[in-house]
């Protein structure tokens, strides 16, 4: 997205974004930013129901004194668990961690995919959040929700590496994520994450090259110089043999 979603907000929109930036840290809006983001989920911070409730239903808003009382925050995990909620990246601020993802609208599939990226702090906290679709200007529309239900479920059960590369190896599109409880049974559609898969197999290829083809180089080039105990006995066995035997008559 180039440099034209702060410029195109009216002025009092933009001043407000504008302080919500600086306060997690970031000098650019996300949207605008292409470099330096990581996909890597290893490193996202500890994230769980508590901290997404707190933040959509309960916390007042940074720039408001209301509080936020989302009302949307079951049609935010429908958004989840129907995987509308694409690769999820991040960089990091002196203040938080930055997500930036995009979520597609689950009645219009043909539509263009909301932008949306959430600032969550070391301790799993919401810090702030937005969204460019129509609601996003109030911090904690569905696609903000259904972000950060992604985040948090991703570290909890500790799907995201794991089943990616899975459905690479058995060519899957999705899977679905099944949790039980005795209220309840969740199903999680995850679909492929292509990018995702293209810097596990990067990851993956260099330690292959770095420490494991070493390893089996030089196992295998030891067992070749290493001289055959048993190779030897037998050779010497079958030649006493011969020397033993009887002329044919």
């Amino acid at each position: 997205m180039a440099q034209t979603y702060t410029l195109s907000l009216p002025a009092e929109d933009r001043e407000r974004y504008l302080k919500k930036l600086l306060d997690t840290g970031l000098q650019r809006c996300p949207f605008e930013m292409v470099e330096n983001w990581i996909n890597d989920p290893t490193q996202w911070p500890n994230m769980d129901y508590s901290d997404i409730y707190h933040y959509l239903v309960e916390s007042p808003s940074l720039y408001t004194s209301e509080t936020m009382k989302n009302k949307r925050s079951l049609e935010a995990h429908k958004f989840f668990v129907s995987g509308w909620v694409q690769a999820v990246l991040h960089i990091k601020t002196d203040k938080c961690f930055v997500f930036k993802s995009s979520v597609k609208p689950s009645w219009r599939v043909t539509s263009k995919p909301h932008n949306t990226w959430v600032a969550v702090e070391n301790s799993g906290k919401v810090r702030a959040a937005h969204c460019d679709c129509m609601a996003g200007l109030g911090e904690s529309c569905s696609h903000v929700g259904a972000v950060l239900y992604k985040l948090e479920a991703s570290v909890r059960l500790g799907i995201t590496t794991t089943v990616q590369l899975q459905m690479f190896v058995c060519a899957a599109q999705y899977a679905d994520f099944v949790t039980w409880t005795p209220q309840q049974t969740t199903i999680f559609r995850i679909l492929k994450d292509y990018e995702f898969i293209k810097g596990m197999v990067d990851v993956i290829s260099r330690f292959w090259a770095k420490h494991i083809h070493p390893r089996l180089m030089t196992t295998v080039l030891q067992s070749e110089t290493e001289p055959d105990s048993e190779g030897v006995d037998r050779q010497r066995c079958e030649s006493n043999l011969s020397a033993h035997q009887s002329p044919a008559l």
